[in-house]
């Protein structure tokens, strides 16, 4: 999704079900996000994870993504990491 009139691009709400998981359908589906973020213009992407959701933030790390500094004045208590990639 884009929020703001800015490229500012966000991958938002997907998942995979559990008897699906460890399947490579999260990787692919990210994959593919970011090839079409990329053909629409996008030079950058963000997410946010919980930070529980160990594999989940493995994956997005293996796919270039970095934890993204909290913006000021912005609490962390909501126990999700935001991350960015450049494409």
């Amino acid at each position: 999704m884009r929020q703001g009139p800015e490229q500012d691009w966000w991958i938002a709400g997907f998942g995979v079900k559990p008897l699906y998981r460890r399947q490579g359908i999260g990787e692919a589906l990210t994959r593919a996000a970011l090839a079409r973020l990329q053909e629409a213009g996008a030079v950058e992407v963000r997410l946010a994870v919980n930070r529980a959701s160990r594999p989940a933030v493995t994956l997005y790390r293996k796919l270039g993504f970095v934890k993204e500094p909290q913006p000021t004045g912005q609490a962390e208590g909501d126990g999700s990491v935001r991350m960015i990639k450049n494409l």
